[in-house]
């Protein structure tokens, strides 16, 4: 009976969540906490102020971050969501959404962690999680969404703002804490983005770990139950922000939020297709410090703030352990993979037979060699996925006396590239497969495992990939096996002699070209210019990109990303491939052999463009 009472306790708590004070009472009894009650001491005596004047700026700090929940405009949302997603989308996919109420049954507290593509992403995660029973979670949204009418209307749906930046604010950084630390105390669930913003790129970015330190920190004041992060995937076939994504990557300033923007792109946007949402992993935050740090509990004080040493790297690691737990859950859909299989042809465009079959391939592919157990894939046919991305508006459909010809919208052909960058990780260990044997022919077992063993720790820095199975290998050929499209002798490994073959292998594999290109942007420099300074190669490299797009009619905005070209950069450091010094950057043995698999992978033009210019600049600064 006691189990019984227990059991039952926990389904009513993880469906209504612990019981709401009012604003006036959680105010009071935040501002009575030791922690701002010592905030406040502290910002009377540096401003100069009353006592009375600086709990006024605390009170008003509280009131500008504080939720409001209120289960009648939960209820009221629900009915205009639900208007709303039969008016925008053909569905919403959600899986593996049962680990989530077993956790809830055991008593965990959870913390949501998404990725984040949209404004979308914090109706659809609430109005999903209402859906399968659970209390919606106080939501982190960024202050920039606190304007008029809409930032009341989040505030009651559960949203407490958060500034992009505590720094130079003592009072507010400590309010800020002490309110975060009461949500997890009371225990009450609540969903953040450890990217941040919104991706502008459709990749996963490097977390931003202030959150999760606050939420370390908190449980550093003694919380007496588990705490689990659900990441989850979620994913569209249309963002409705993605032509604003295209222009600020192309330079134009970021505009401000509003209630008119976000409904003109309702309003202007009427099939957006599927949204799909996946769990993740959870992972088991009190079980990780067990494992990582067990000596953690020595930390515990009920009322400051601690910091110790420990603390960032762990936050750093566990953040790193989220992304991985996102993108292995990743959903694929008829947008990605078409993007997947276009984007690599001339004019971005083929025939519907060769496009049918193409896609027969990927989802046989991932299918029976997955990345992960946690992807998912269209059950539907490649005929069927076709007939419904056909319906999306962003396909041309071009007829001769030949057939159809299926080609990517002139105005849709750059925004694709967010949508293959969903999904590109998916294709990595393949991609290089395929791109190898397409240009040995025939090639041994070690051989390839030697290949993706020395770039796959580079595609797992970049794409935030699980540690390797050596299996996946197995898998992967296995299932280029299934379809005819090689053969293998014990070790020995060759394609099988069809153009059809050739023409599969050749559009998988170029489904990497641009990551290797940009690979090889970097290690040529490095290579041919030992000694080269850091801020010097990521200048010269981010030229050599542009003109290499000049030259090559590449228009993907990412690929001369600054920010990504320095990310691949200080992976090669942490990977000891370089080693930098005063006087400058020099590569390793190992190096040497990543700019010789580049140079046997990549197209001859291509290589050639690189080598000219590297090499040119070599000259001159040695002249």
């Amino acid at each position: 009976l006691r189990v019984a009472r227990v059991h039952f306790r926990r389904q009513k708590l993880a469906a209504t969540g612990p019981k709401m004070p009012s604003r006036e009472q959680l105010f009071n009894s935040l501002l009575a906490s030791p922690t701002i009650k010592k905030a406040i001491q502290i910002e009377a005596k540096e401003k100069n102020i009353s006592q009375e004047q600086a709990r006024q700026n605390a009170l008003k700090l509280l009131d500008e971050i504080a939720a409001n929940y209120s289960d009648a405009t939960i209820r009221v949302a629900d009915r205009i969501l639900t208007w709303l997603w039969n008016k925008l989308y053909n569905g919403i996919d959600i899986k593996f959404s049962e680990q989530v109420h077993e956790l809830t049954d055991k008593g965990h507290e959870i913390i949501y962690m998404p990725c984040h593509r949209s404004h979308m992403d914090y109706l659809l995660l609430t109005y999903s999680i209402y859906h399968l029973g659970l209390v919606p979670p106080h939501i982190a949204a960024g202050i920039n969404l606190n304007f008029f009418p809409a930032g009341g209307i989040f505030r009651r749906s559960g949203a407490f703002f958060i500034r992009r930046s505590f720094a130079g604010n003592k009072l507010y950084s400590s309010v800020f804490k002490e309110y975060l630390s009461q949500l997890f105390i009371k225990g009450y669930s609540v969903k953040f983005y450890t990217e941040g913003g919104r991706s502008r790129t459709g990749r996963l970015l490097p977390p931003k770990t202030g959150m999760l330190a606050m939420t370390l920190q908190a449980m550093l004041r003694g919380i007496d139950r588990p705490i689990s992060i659900v990441p989850v995937y979620i994913g569209y076939e249309h963002v409705m922000e993605i032509n604003t994504y295209l222009k600020e990557l192309a330079g134009n300033d970021k505009k401000g939020e509003s209630v008119l923007g976000i409904f003109k792109a309702i309003k202007n946007l009427k099939n957006y297709g599927r949204g799909y949402l996946n769990f993740g992993d959870p992972i088991s935050i009190n079980q990780y410090l067990n494992d990582q740090q067990p000596d953690w509990r020595e930390s515990i004080h009920p009322t400051d703030v601690q910091k110790p040493q420990w603390l960032g790297p762990q936050v750093a690691n566990l953040a790193d352990k989220v992304m991985v737990n996102i993108n292995s859950a990743a959903a694929l859909n008829a947008v990605n993979l078409l993007a997947m299989i276009l984007l690599v042809n001339d004019k971005h465009a083929l025939s519907k037979p060769k496009l049918i079959a193409q896609l027969e391939f990927y989802l046989h592919l991932q299918r029976s060699a997955s990345y992960s157990e946690k992807v998912t894939t269209p059950d539907e046919s490649a005929e069927q996925l076709l007939e419904h991305a056909l319906k999306l508006n962003k396909f041309d459909v071009i007829s001769d006396e030949f057939g159809e010809i299926i080609t990517i919208n002139d105005k849709e052909k750059t925004l694709f590239n967010y949508y293959r960058n969903n999904v590109l990780h998916l294709f990595a260990v393949p991609s290089l497969l395929a791109l190898h044997l397409f240009k040995a022919h025939q090639t041994t077992m070690a051989d390839c495992q030697a290949l993706i063993a020395r770039f796959y720790p580079l595609f797992a820095k970049e794409w935030f990939l699980h540690e390797l199975d050596e299996n996946y290998i197995t898998r992967v050929l296995a299932s280029f096996v299934d379809q005819d499209l090689i053969e293998i002798d014990g070790d020995n490994i060759k394609i099988t002699n069809s153009n059809d073959c050739l023409a599969k292998l050749e559009m998988l594999g170029r489904a990497l070209s641009l990551t290797l290109q940009r690979y090889a942007i970097v290690v040529g420099f490095i290579q041919t210019s030992s000694g080269i300074e850091r801020e010097e190669l990521e200048h010269e490299s981010q030229v050599l990109a542009e003109r290499l797009g000049t030259l090559h009619g590449i228009k993907t905005p990412e690929f001369f990303d600054k920010k990504v070209l320095i990310g691949f950069i200080s992976s090669l450091r942490e990977q000891k491939l370089i080693t930098e010094t005063e006087q400058g950057l020099t590569g390793s043995n190992e190096l040497c052999e990543v700019y010789l698999y580049l140079k046997a992978l990549l197209p001859a033009r291509v290589w050639q463009s690189i080598d000219d210019i590297v090499q040119s600049q070599a000259q001159h600064t040695k002249d």
